[in-house]
């Protein structure tokens, strides 16, 4: 397969065609050595870099998924806050109920029976 055939084709399917260390220098070996050795250097600076890169993407990742954990943490700290101080209001609206509910039977019987007529008569229009 001619070389150009074989960019074609490694441009249609990049996985298909993966270059290697000793496909790359076989290619560099055709060169000038001078344009040889520049390019070995870029290779080199490239390849270096391209670790950085990833190094530093890898540490990103990684605080990035620490700062959401602390997020979610101080979320579900709050919403566990929020809760209890709902619970804490929800007694002390029960106990006044309740103690309504014994000093007052009779008005505590009509509120209930008023609110039970009005939602029938509001759920009975459906």
């Amino acid at each position: 397969m001619s070389r150009r055939k074989e960019a074609h084709a490694m441009a249609r399917n990049p996985k298909a065609a993966k270059p290697t260390e000793a496909d790359l220098q076989k290619a560099l070996d055709a060169l000038d050595p001078g344009l040889a050795e520049v390019l070995r250097g870029q290779f080199d600076d490239l390849r270096d870099e391209i670790t950085r890169m990833s190094e530093t993407l890898a540490a990103m990742g990684r605080s990035g998924a620490a700062a959401a954990r602390a997020g979610v943490a101080g979320a579900q700290d709050a919403a566990e806050e929020k809760l209890t101080e709902a619970r804490e209001r929800l007694a002390g609206v029960q106990g006044e109920v309740e103690a309504f509910t014994r000093n007052e039977p009779v008005k505590a019987l009509g509120i209930a029976a008023g609110i039970g007529l009005f939602l029938g008569l509001l759920l009975s229009r459906r």
